[in-house]
């Protein structure tokens, strides 16, 4: 087994290396999804809500492709693929996505197989179909078995994508769960499905399988019955269609049918998104009833382009263009204005002064570092996966996901550490365990003994426990624990590469420096 993956991954590096050999512009394929997204010309057609417009149906389709046909139902093949091609033109890649977009991909001169394209893409849709004939077929078993399928009696907010750190263990941890009870939540219970978890009165955040409650009463029992039956007759004769994408959406508009049908009490009082959904907004969220509910929460403030000093253009995330979310939660008013200025839609929007917090650990902090008298400066990183399992396809993915740029990053400023003497306090954005970088692993464990620096053990400690204990922040570019500042204290970004256009470069209240003289000079202004 050991023997075959490592003739994997062997394969794997020999195209990506061929494919930046021979490739001119590194941005190629998010140039290409990027150019996808603005496409005015496909005429997507499905089975849509009488409040859909033919615009959002554009929207949601290419918002689908991009999250899932490019990405998750392929497991980035697609990248692969077009990488191959590069490297051998006789090569034809294989997009399970309908006849419209294939054609789309090959009038960008990439050679396409129709064929198993097609063939993948009726699969695809099948297992879509099955999903949403399961999910549907269980809502009914639960409204005939319950007769009460409320998902509270209390009033309640809904949260989405979260994972096992944002679930509090203390009332003063500072994570996700705890931010929403104190800024949004106003003492009602927070609803998740995404972990089973024991019931805690202390904390009133409860799981819940389904998104909105089975129908009550026989009216509405028959109306979402009918409502089933035709969509799901409809779509299976649908399936092998070569252009349509009913199937994909079909859960959806069966939790849509789920919101009509039910009343406005049993309704959560906000639906709550983050940046993990960022490049999907589901049907359900535009119905009526429920749309001013909807805000989708930034927890992170590292949603924009990186300038480049080489670079021809500046690129936006891939999917950026395409957010149309009806309301957006920061913690930062510049952020909101970058918001204001990118997106075309108008959009609700809320700024909270304290940011937005994540993940936390109750562990006590070692705080013995501060009594050598020396200043103390909290480094933030972003740790680099190993290149084997995580190819950079950008110019931006390859530079926030370096080794090489993240250990000169620590050795230029150790370098000012010896000159000057501070203690240097690392936090590590996150242990990615077997998947961390050798090289970056083995340089931190090499620095670990060093005089006067210290490693916050917890990897889950929040920024807002650490920099009220710090003189000062340097963070690699371009984490969010750069903003966690009550104290005001100064903060700078730090590129060791000097590639970032820092004239160029967009900022929300924290500068970037990309010379170790400037990082001296403004080091010196605070030890002095």
């Amino acid at each position: 087994m050991k023997i075959m993956f490592k003739q994997f991954i062997k394969k794997k590096y020999k195209i990506y290396k061929n494919y930046k050999l021979n490739n001119q512009n590194f941005d190629f394929i998010h140039e290409l999804l990027i150019d996808f997204q603005n496409y005015k010309n496909f005429n997507f057609k499905i089975n849509k809500p009488e409040y859909f417009s033919l615009s959002d149906i554009d929207t949601l389709v290419k918002q689908f492709t991009i999250s899932n046909i490019f990405g998750q139902l392929s497991t980035w093949d697609f990248y692969w693929q077009v990488a191959e091609f590069k490297s051998n033109n006789k090569y034809q890649i294989i997009v399970p996505a309908p006849f419209n977009i294939l054609k789309y991909i090959n009038s960008k001169k990439i050679r396409v197989n129709y064929l198993f394209s097609i063939s993948k893409f009726f699969l695809i849709k099948f297992k879509y179909f099955i999903r949403a004939f399961f999910f549907g077929l269980k809502i009914l078993i639960t409204s005939l078995v319950n007769s009460n399928s409320s998902i509270s009696n209390e009033p309640y907010i809904y949260v989405f994508n979260i994972n096992k750190d944002a679930i509090p263990n203390n009332e003063k941890d500072y994570n996700y769960l705890n931010w929403i009870k104190s800024y949004l939540s106003n003492d009602k219970k927070i609803i998740q499905n995404n972990f089973k978890i024991q019931t805690n009165k202390d904390f009133n955040i409860r799981y819940h399988k389904y998104i909105f409650p089975s129908p009550i009463g026989i009216s509405s029992l028959l109306s979402f019955l009918i409502f089933y039956l035709k969509n799901i007759i409809v779509c299976f004769f649908k399936i092998f269609h070569i252009n349509n994408l009913d199937n994909f959406f079909l859960k959806d508009l069966f939790e849509d049918k789920l919101i009509d049908l039910c009343s406005d009490s049993k309704l959560a009082d906000k639906y709550l998104f983050n940046n993990v959904s960022r490049n999907y907004r589901p049907i359900w969220t535009f119905n009526n009833k429920i749309n001013n509910k909807v805000n989708f929460i930034f927890y992170g403030l590292n949603e924009f382009p990186i300038s480049f000093h080489n670079s021809k253009n500046t690129l936006n995330n891939i999917g950026w263009d395409l957010m149309n979310w009806p309301a957006y939660i920061s913690w930062n008013k510049l952020f909101i204005n970058y918001l204001h200025k990118s997106f075309t839609k108008p959009f609700t929007h809320y700024v909270f002064d304290e940011p937005v917090w994540y993940r936390d650990s109750s562990d006590e902090m070692d705080l013995s570092f501060k009594s050598n008298g020396l200043i103390t400066i909290a480094l933030y990183d972003v740790s680099p996966v190993r290149k084997s399992l995580n190819f950079p396809w950008s110019e931006r993915s390859s530079y926030i996901n370096s080794s090489k740029n993240v250990i000169k990053f620590y050795n230029d400023i150790i370098c000012l550490q010896e000159k000057y003497k501070f203690n240097i306090l690392i936090k590590t954005k996150k242990n990615h365990g077997h998947k961390t970088d050798k090289n970056y692993a083995f340089f931190l464990k090499k620095i670990a003994n060093s005089s006067n620096i210290i490693f916050i053990t917890s990897q889950n400690k929040s920024p807002k426990k650490i920099n009220n204990e710090v003189n000062a922040i340097i963070s690699y570019p371009f984490t969010s624990a750069a903003y966690f500042n009550d104290k005001n204290i100064p903060s700078i970004y730090y590129d060791p590469t000097a590639s970032i256009d820092i004239n160029k470069q967009i900022n929300f209240g924290v500068n970037t420096i990309n010379k170790i003289s400037d990082l001296e000079k403004w080091l010196l202004k605070i030890i002095n």
